[in-house]
Parts: C-alpha cells; structure tokens; sequence
C-alpha cells in the first residue's frame, strides 16, 4: 500500500520514540498501522495508531479531534485504546499476536505488536474455497487456546474473521490479530461511530450498543469463521437472522449438521451450528465448553434450542461417530506442544486437493480445469462407467496421456498401478489410457492411494498432494538422568529417561539440558510408526560470577539469552553472555561480557542520553526564539541532550525575556509569555469629578498609569449625567490622552407623587438575541432593527410609596398589595397584575396633567441597553453586585453554586448603579410589565418602537427577571409572558411618558 493513499498517515522515516516507521500497512475508520523497525535493535514491529477518522484529523504529526463537540468521544476512544494495550501485553500465547510496547505522543497513542510475515486465511480461502476438517481443525484449536487465554484475563477479542487470522510463513502456524477493544468502546460511547460488527462474523448482541457481550459473543465469531471455512461462502447476517425469528418464521440459514457436508464428521457439524445460535444464552458459555463438543469423545450435549432462535427443533447430541483430529492430537484442549499444529498448514492450502478423498475438500465445481482433469460429471461427482484396469500389462508406453504429480513434501515415491514411475515433483508422458490406482510414499510421511485413477489420451491428469506427516516415537536416555527435553522451544519432557510419542517421523532437531550442564542441540531420528532411540551424554558447566557498574545506576539490565535476572556478584556459566541495560530517557546498551571459569569479571556500562523533543510555546506566537550558544537554528520539537539551556525570546512591541531551561530525559515544552510594552494612559474627562473604569483590567484607573498597547473599554460615569462607553486604542508608540465629555441628564418630575423621570434619547437599534447568545431562545428572534422616538422612562421601578399615594389618592382600584414583610417605601411595588398596572397610570395621568402609560416591548429593550449589544448592559456577564437576582447560578456556562450571593427578596430601588440612560435595577429585582400583547417570535413586529397590540392579548410580556431568577432571564432580549390580572411577588412595572415637541 502506497503511504499516499492515506493522507493522514506518518510519512516514512518518521521516528516515534524507539521505532522509524518504514511504510503503511494498512488504514481503517480506527487509525493507521505502520510498518516499522527499532532504531537500536533493528528488528521490524508492526505499530497501530489510534487515529478514529470520524472525529478526529492530524495537524502536522499531532492528532486532535475535529471539533470540540468531538473531544469527549476522542478522549473516552484514547483511554480505550491504552487499556487495551496494557490488557494485550499481558498475553504470551504463540497463537496471539505479541504486543510488546505500548506509549502516547502527538497526541495519541500507540501499540507497538510483533511483525507478522504471512498470509490472512481470506486471501487462501478466496483462492481455493473451503478447507477440509483436518486443514480447518490445524487453524482453529491453536486460535482457539489462545483465545482461552484471553477470556481467562477477562477480555474479549470482539473480531475475529477470516482477516484477522493470519497463516506464517516461517512455520505455517496461525496467529489471531487486530483486538476490538476499543473500537466497541467507542460503539457504545458515541452514537456518531458506526456499528462496530463485521458482517456475517458478528453476533446480534454486537449490533447493540448495550448488547450483552462474553465469551459466547467471540464462539459465535469462530464458529461463523467456521462456516466459511465449510461452506466457501460467508454466513447470513446476524440482524437478518434475527428479523426472521422474532416474525416466529424459521432461521433463514440452513443448519450444517442437517445438510451434510461430506468429509465433515457430524459432531463437528453440530458444534459449528451451535456456536451460532442467534440468542446468546442458547450458545456455549465457554470455550471449553464449545471445544468439548469438537472432541473425540462427542463431547457435550448442545442445550434445546428454542423455537424463537431457531425456528425449529435443536438437534439431539449429535451422532455416535467419532471425529477424528488428522495430524493434531487431543493434547490441543490443554493448550500444550505448539509443535502439534503440523508441518504443511500454509502448504496444505496453497497446494489444494482437487480430488474428493477421506479428510479431504469437497470435489471442484465441474467447469474447472481441475475438475476436468479428474474425471468430475457435471453433478460433481466421479463418472459412473468403471474403465478397465492394466488392461495390457500396465500403464508405460504406447499411449498418448500425461501424468503431472506435484506434492509436499517433494521427493515423494509415485507408483503407478502398482509400479513406481519416479518421484515428484513427477510429468510421465506416453501413458496409456485406463484407470490406474496411483500410490504415494514417503518414509516420514502418510500413504496416500487414490484408486482408480482416470488417464485419457491427449489429456492431463494433473494431482496436488500434501502429504500428512507420520508419527512415531522416540526413547531418550541422557547422562546425567533427568535431564529436560525440548523442541522448538515447547518443553516434552521435565525428566529423562523418557520415550516421547506422537513425534513427526523423520529426523528431529532436540535441545537436551540439566542444571549445570550445558545445554545441547541434537539431532534424532523418528522412524515412522516405529521406536528410535537417542542416547547423549551432556558437558558439564563451570561458573564465574559477573558484576556490573551501571551508569545511570538505576539502569535495567537483562541477560537475554539465560533465563535468571540480573544481580551483582550473580554466577553465570563460563563463556560469553549477552548483556542488554536499558533506561528510559537513554539509548539501549547491548555487550558482550565474557566470564572466566573459576573466575570474577566487573564490566562499566554507560548508557548515552538519548536527544529529547525541546520546545518553547512563546505568547506571542510569531516570537523569535533562541537557544544561546547551540548553533543549530531553534525550531519546535528540535531534539537535544539533556542538560542545562538559556533561551531568548523577543518580539517588536514586546518586552524581550532570557531563562534558564533545564532539560531531562522526557521531552521538554518551556512556555513563556512576554509582556506587551507600557506607556502611560490617561482619561481627561468632563466634569472633573467622573468616574472611570477600564473593562478587563484589575487595577483602579489612575491618570498616567502604565499599560499594554491594545484597545480599552473605558466607560466613565458622573451623577446627573449620562454615561458613555468608548473603545480607546492604547498605542506602544507613545502615551495615550483620551478626552470625553458626558452630556447631563434630563430628569424631571411632574408632580410630588410622581415617579422621577429621565429623558431617553432618539435612537434605533437590533432588538431581540442571536443563536449565538448562550441561553437565547427562539422567541427572541429574528433579529431585526427599531427605531424609537425619544420618550421619558421612570428611574426606577415603581415603589410601595408611589403605589401607596395612588391608593390613597383613590386610585388604584383601592387594591393594596402585601409587602410579604420585605418592606415598601423604596422597595418595588409587587403583588400586581398588569391590570393593575393599568388602572396606576390611568390615576397618574390625571394627576399629573400628562399622558402616562407603560413602556412598549421595543422601548424597553432599547432604554435597558442603552447603547450596548450583549446579554446584559454591563457587559458579557453579571454579578450580585450589579443587580439582585440568585446568584448562586453562573452565566454563561449555567453552573449551579458558583458562589455568588442569593438575596431571596426584594431590595430598595437604585441600589445598584443605573445605565448609562441613567435608569436603575433594569436587570433584575422585580419583572416589569410593558404594553404588549404576547407573540411567539418577532415575525411582523412594529419596528417604529410602538407597543404590538395584536396577538395573544389575555398575556402580556414581562422584561428584566427578578430576584429569583437566574441570570439568563436577566438579559437585556430575555421575554416572558403572564395572564394580564396575574399577581404574584416577582412582578412590578415602570411607566413611561410620551414626550411633545
């Protein structure tokens, strides 16, 4: 695979801690596997990336999710991945692919795994179709023990199918790859993964993101890789099946054991459909369980079926015949002698069968050269006429037909109607036609005869074996007695003497040791079917002892080719042992030490510090930096040795910085920030006795004083006048004198009962809140402009005082509302309906010779802002001490005790400081009632400032939230509603005033 074929892949020659990465090997929705090597050892690694394409993208070597909606799922993902690599490196199973190193950079993470050279059954089963029960059985009991070790840690594989097991080439074992761990992490974590099931392989408990998984979940995997293997063709989909039996119809996919499959034993048959049962409390629990009815004793009963999983009955237990393992021994359930697997596995699939046989495929289909050449009808089977057989004395000569014999192993004996023709590889020509039984032998391997034999003239018979190693035994007799025995690094035997059996015939390499003798490689032979005998005496071991003095001292040190662990004064064999020390942060030491006999070496091993990433993170970020007196060119990540660096940092308009950076053993990420360059600042304002405040700085306002360049929010603030906020560009070039001037307040009151008015200014402005605004709601929108006349608005709310005149002005209705002893005089008025607040301005309008009325919707808003544009006119947030309301809740984020104060009532109007139209508790304290009639949005609304007098009229809206309130029904475009005579202890109004020219 070209890296170009995926964008997002680490380029080759890439280093990632210990190991360079050489090309890809392969790409999928969970990340990247590359092909790589260890930059001291040399060895190659197979090393897979998390790198989930759904939400996450690579920006130069870090990964980082797409969006920040994204990061949840990422990071949940990433946790997933890591635990799965530390649970994997605890696997040691020749069958289990080998996780050896697991660790995080650019972001991410990674699993580095051993390199398998092979083939995925896939590809050999598209190639030739079906296995037979021996070829299948020779995959699957090494897979499935080591799988045994995986659930017995509590894991799952989650992923097993034809891809995922691959075939060795060094010794045609098979190895299982690519845990799902993670992947079903994130299937159940993030509703935005696909489904994490392989079509065909996958249970329906897989399908669901709560669907109740364990061993049985992974049987039901092998047993569908089965299928394949049986059947040539990839099982029915789980989800398919399934939709079938909950309509009480029968299961659409026929069971094998009652189709038959010749060469198949039933009990075979029955295991595989068992292991597929659609509901998971009908299938095996266990491996075991389910490998027990593979057998040779028939193992154990499949449960009954019940008619909702199968649409049928369950079979009984099945047939009394007993399958029989060609080449494996039932030592496989104990999960002992690797070697068992036998020679020939990757062979025995490359080189096909092409004629049906005992343990063997079923025939090819009929339109095959293969089946040609073999005689095969159109049904498949051999052709019912039986020609004669040595007809003139044998098949040699005089005829016109060809014979091609290929096996495994080569050098195969080939009779030919009785008569041996040569060995193979073997082409006879000038045979004559007949039918001929051909034989192959071998000493160390099976027999094969195939009878009957069809050669015609003119034609091919072209015959691919692989021949099945024979077994005999062997006696081993050693000096010193109870001496080990192992081959292929698989222990036969603890003590000698001992006769081995099951060995392959043939000659055997043995590795023969006892304690203080040293170990020896011999050669044996097996005679087939027979008894060998391997006599050896073993050389006795002198010892030296071995210290070392390890720089740094708390290096790790292995011996890599004995088996003890590393301690000084330790006694090791004489000779030359090798020596590996490690340390991380410092490259990998390996040497050679030789140890006298009798005799006491001491070694120094010094590791060298490996280079580490050095990077400075600079504010500004376009900041020049510099590391004083290394000549390479400062760039981020660069890598240096440990120790001690000054680095300097500057930038124009900045204050240029010099530190001392201490560099280790990890890599280094030294932030600094520099300080924009101050000149002076000052605000001449009129009148001299104002009030400045710059928004988003801590320190009080002085004239003069020292700040940053950038730009200011100044607002300046005097009584009796009407406030201003202004943007002030703060140069690094020189002082800043910024002049502002406020213009005085028109308040006024029309008689000694009447609220104090203030004169709201001319204007137009956006009513209503963007999407963006945290905490908007629809009804705020759309967006759209107003423009509003000048008119006069109440300074403050309407008190209990004002009410109180009314009342006894004979206003009012004579309704006096209950102060829920909080207090009137100053205090809010509340308790009142907008009725209510009807029949106030009717009675001021009379008495003070001036048309009173309360606010539009749009006057309101505009009058609130004054000016500003966010949630609230003091800015992007709110404090107690600007308003009253529960601030035990936070703007924007909504978090609940954020600290703030919750006075729990009313407090006297004015406490806080007013706008800058000069009016007072606009946020807060109590809701105000406005003319308006309720509407859903703002779609046909006057955009001239008049009240909207149409719509829902038995509601009206309320503005400004209240005491009880959380902040986001404060803000400036928050609306409510209540029925127009309701009452209640969180509503009062202010009036307003038409002005006339």
């Amino acid at each position: 695979m070209s890296d170009a074929d995926h964008k997002q892949a680490l380029p080759p020659g890439h280093q990632l801690g210990h190991y360079r990465l050489l090309e890809v090997l392969g790409v999928g929705g969970f990340g990247v596997t590359y092909l790589g090597e260890h930059v001291s050892l040399g060895h190659r690694v197979a090393v897979k990336e998390y790198l989930p394409n759904e939400f996450a993208v690579r920006d130069g070597t870090t990964v980082h999710p797409k969006s920040p909606a994204d990061r949840e799922d990422f990071e949940w993902g990433l946790s997933r991945f890591v635990d799965e690599a530390r649970t994997l490196t605890r696997f040691r199973h020749p069958n289990l692919v080998r996780v050896s190193d697991y660790f995080e950079a650019n972001s991410t993470a990674y699993i580095v795994m051993d390199y398998e050279d092979g083939e995925p059954l896939d590809a050999l089963l598209r190639r030739h179709g079906a296995l037979t029960e021996a070829q299948l059985r020779r995959v699957l009991l090494p897979v499935a023990d080591g799988l045994r070790q995986v659930h017995a840690a509590g894991f799952l594989h989650r992923d097993i199918k034809p891809s995922n097991v691959f075939v060795r080439r060094s010794d045609e074992t098979p190895v299982l790859l690519d845990f799902g761990a993670a992947r079903q992490a994130l299937g159940r974590k993030s509703r935005s993964m696909t489904a994490i099931a392989s079509a065909g392989y996958s249970p329906p408990e897989q399908y669901e993101s709560d669907g109740n998984q364990g061993p049985w979940t992974d049987i039901y995997a092998l047993s569908a890789l089965c299928h394949r293997a049986i059947t040539g063709k990839t099982p029915m989909e789980a989800p398919r099946r399934q939709s079938q039996l909950l309509r009480s119809q029968a299961d659409p996919m026929p069971r094998l054991a009652e189709a038959g499959i010749a060469g198949y034993s039933p009990t075979f048959l029955a295991a595989v459909d068992w292991g597929l049962r659609v509901i998971e409390t009908e299938r095996p629990q266990s491996l075991d369980e389910w490998l027990a009815q593979l057998g040779e004793d028939g193992g154990a009963k499949p449960p009954k079926a019940s008619a909702r999983s199968e649409g049928r009955k369950a079979p009984g237990r099945p047939g009394a015949d007993k399958a029989r393992w060609p080449g494996v021994r039932a030592a496989w359930l104990a999960g002992a002698a690797v070697a068992a697997i036998g020679v020939g596995l990757y062979f025995a699939l490359a080189y096909w069968p092409q004629s049906p046989d005992e343990g063997q495929a079923p025939p090819p289909a009929s339109d095959s050269p293969a089946a040609q050449a073999n005689g095969v009808g159109e049904t498949g089977g051999r052709e019912a006429e039986s020609a004669p057989r040595d007809l003139d004395g044998g098949p040699l000569g005089g005829g016109s037909a060809l014979l091609v014999v290929e096996t495994q192993p080569a050098g195969v004996e080939v009779l030919l109607g009785g008569k041996p023709v040569g060995g193979t590889p073997l082409e006879l020509a000038n045979l004559r036609a007949g039918a001929y039984d051909l034989t192959l032998r071998h000493p160390h391997y099976e027999t094969v005869r195939l009878e009957g034999q069809r050669l015609r003239d003119g034609e091919v018979l072209r015959v691919e074996r692989a021949l099945a190693r024979g077994v005999g035994k062997l006696t081993v007799l050693t000096t010193p007695r109870n001496a080990w025995v192992e081959r292929d690094g698989e222990r036969l035997a603890s003590r000698t003497p001992v006769t081995l059996e099951g060995l392959p015939a043939g000659p055997l390499e043995l590795t023969l040791g006892a304690e203080g003798h040293r170990t020896a490689r011999v050669r044996a032979e097996v005679p087939k079917g027979g008894l060998g005998r391997l006599e050896r005496a073993l050389e006795r071991i002198t010892y030296g002892t071995l210290t070392l003095e390890l720089v740094p001292a708390d290096a790790a040190v292995t011996l890599p080719d004995i088996g003890p662990p590393y301690s000084p004064g330790m006694r090791l064999p004489e000779g030359r042992h090798r020596v590996v020390a490690r340390r991380e942060g410092y490259a990998d030491l390996t040497r050679e030490v030789a140890v006298p006999a009798n005799g006491e070496v001491r070694e120094r091993l010094e590791l060298s510090p490996l280079p580490q990433p050095f990077t400075v993170a600079a504010t500004p970020e376009n900041a020049d930096v510099e590391i004083l007196g290394v000549s390479e060119a400062y760039r981020a990540g660069m890598p240096l040795a440990p120790g001690d660096y000054r680095v300097r940092v500057s930038a124009q308009r900045y204050e240029a910085k010099e530190e001392l950076v201490r560099h280790g053993l990890e890599p280094t990420r030294h932030a600094v920030e520099l300080s924009k360059v101050r000149q002076p600042f000052t605000v001449q304002a009129t009148p001299a006795t104002a009030r400045v405040q710059l928004d988003g700085v801590s320190a009080s306002y002085r004239a003069g004083m020292l700040l940053p360049w950038g730009e200011y929010r100044v607002e300046v603030s005097a009584t009796g006048y009407r406030s201003k906020t202004e943007t002030v560009r703060h140069l690094s070039s020189g002082p800043t004198v910024h002049r502002v001037e406020l213009e005085k307040l028109r308040r006024f009151r029309d008689c000694p009962e009447c609220p104090e008015m203030v004169v709201v200014p001319a204007g137009s402005f956006l009513m209503g809140a963007p999407e963006s605004e945290a905490g908007s709601y629809d009804d705020e929108r759309p967006v759209h402009r107003v423009a509003v006349r000048s008119f006069a608005a109440g300074v403050y709310e309407v008190t209990f005082a004002e009410w109180d005149a009314c009342v006894a002005g004979g206003g009012c209705g004579g309704h006096r509302p209950d102060d829920r002893g909080w207090g009137r005089s100053r205090h809010p008025v509340i308790d009142v309906s907008w009725d209510d607040a009807q029949l106030y301005v009717r009675w001021l309008s009379g008495r003070a010779g001036h048309g009173y009325r309360l606010l539009s919707e749009s006057e309101w808003e505009y009058a609130a802002r004054a000016g500003t544009t966010g949630p609230f006119h003091v800015g992007g947030t709110i404090s107690p001490d600007q308003a009253n309301y529960n601030g035990q809740w936070s703007y924007p984020s909504g978090d609940r005790d954020s600290g703030g104060l919750y006075r729990g009532r009313t407090v006297p109007v004015g406490s806080f400081p007013p706008n800058a139209f000069g009016l007072y508790d606009v946020h807060g304290n109590v809701w105000e009632w406005v003319q308006d009639c309720w509407n859903d949005s703002y779609r046909g609304a006057p955009s001239d400032g008049r009240a909207w007098e149409s719509g829902d009229c038995s509601l009206r809206v309320l503005r400004g939230g209240s005491w009880g309130n959380k902040p986001r029904f404060l803000r400036s475009a928050l609306r409510y509603w209540n029925g127009s005579g309701g009452r209640n202890n969180v509503s009062g109004f202010r009036v307003a005033r038409t002005l006339t020219p």
